[in-house]
């Protein structure tokens, strides 16, 4: 997350999503927020919503411009994050091997043994 009002934060946020991504785990979702759009008409905005854009795009991570204050987009970014992870979930457990005790799949050949 980074101050849209502070171009300094904007580039903190660089370094921050580049060590998030050294320890994340596969497939993990990352989101970058813009934050403090409530101030964004009072006090002059310094990193544009492109320049925020691009950023998410190169690192492969959903974007939002929101405010905490205000609950602007909040609703909207943490419906997509659980979207995201739902659908994230759905594809593991597609993936998983499932294990059945059903036996009528085994041969009928008569044995020596009972």
């Amino acid at each position: 997350m980074y101050d849209i009002t502070d171009s300094a934060s904007f580039s903190a946020v660089r370094g921050w999503m580049d060590l998030v991504q050294e320890r994340m785990s596969e497939g993990a979702v990352l989101m970058l927020l813009g934050n403090k759009m409530d101030l964004s008409e009072d006090q002059k905005r310094e990193v544009t919503t492109r320049e925020g854009q691009r950023l998410a795009e190169q690192d492969n991570a959903v974007f939002y411009e929101c405010s905490a204050r205000s609950g602007y987009n909040i609703e909207e970014l943490m419906t997509q994050l659980a979207w995201l992870l739902s659908a994230q979930q759905d594809q593991q457990c597609e993936e998983t091997l499932h294990l059945s005790a059903d036996h009528s799949n085994r041969d009928n050949r008569k044995s020596c043994c009972k």
